[in-house]
């Protein structure tokens, strides 16, 4: 099915460690392809996870069409006097990418910080890139007012 996803097709819910085998499907791609998240690119399965759903965080999964299509990962930006301000990372099934997957998640982690008390949220290393004719791949613009700023696609240059 390729229907679009919204808050009445797609359960999001926070994770738990019987979707570990889910989320490194979606991390390990990612983390393999060095394009989007400054992390290793040889991290370990066991790292990655660790990464992703650590005690520091709170992490949550997509589910629609009976099969988990997305997580994200929320936690504080900094520790101290920056720990008012929420990051967070998102990573969408490729299979479901343009199904409006990521722009639910992103609604439902900027209110999921809102709750825990955070006062702004701070995307780190956004993947600038056209798709679908959006200027912008990711959908923070439409949910939070616009970039402060951009990087190019010159993540793969820091390796």
């Amino acid at each position: 099915m390729n229907s679009i996803c919204d808050e009445r097709t797609m359960l999001i819910r926070e994770a738990t460690s019987n979707d570990a085998a889910a989320i490194w499907s979606l991390i390990g791609p990612i983390i393999r392809a060095g394009e989007t998240y400054a992390l290793p690119r040889d991290m370990s399965e066991a790292d990655a996870l660790s990464c992703w759903t650590g005690t520091d965080r709170q992490t949550c999964i997509a589910v629609a069409d009976n099969r988990i299509v997305g997580t994200y990962s929320l936690r504080a930006n900094q520790a101290g006097g920056g720990d008012h301000v929420a990051n967070c990372g998102y990573i969408t099934d490729s299979a479901f990418a343009g199904r409006g997957v990521a722009r639910v998640m992103a609604k439902h982690s900027l209110a999921l910080a809102r709750s825990h008390g955070f006062l702004a949220m701070q995307f780190n290393f956004v993947k600038h890139q056209r798709v679908r004719g959006s200027p912008v791949a990711m959908p923070w613009p439409r949910n939070r007012g616009p970039a402060s700023a951009c990087l190019p696609p010159s993540l793969s240059r820091l390796r």
